[in-house]
């Protein structure tokens, strides 16, 4: 294919959007538009940084603190030693033949 067989051939949709049309038809808007006359960007004021830091919710911090004292607790409530529950399962595990600390299957002779 030469590249002005590639150049002839449309691609994509051609639209024509006529700027002004849509400008009037949002113009009734509360918020100014986010253009002026020669189509360059501006943002609006009030999304203009006033440098004031944003300060957390005091709900979301309490939740945090009764959420973290819940988890220190548990924490130190932790039993380490090895508790058997069951008491069945460790005369099970005691009867079956073992190879450096790991189960083995019988050898049948």
């Amino acid at each position: 294919m030469s590249t002005t067989d590639y150049e002839d051939k449309e691609l994509g949709l051609k639209l024509n959007l006529n700027h002004q049309e849509v400008i009037d038809a949002w113009s009734d808007r509360r918020q100014q538009p986010l253009w002026t006359d020669n189509s360059t960007l501006m943002a609006p004021t009030s999304a203009l940084y006033s440098g004031e830091v944003p300060v957390m919710d005091e709900g979301r911090n309490t939740r945090r603190e009764a959420s973290v004292l819940r988890y220190k607790e548990k924490r130190q409530s932790r039993l380490f030693s090895k508790k058997i529950r069951y008491q069945v399962r460790k005369l099970n595990a005691d009867k079956r033949p073992r190879f450096k600390g790991r189960f083995v299957k019988r050898e049948t002779t």
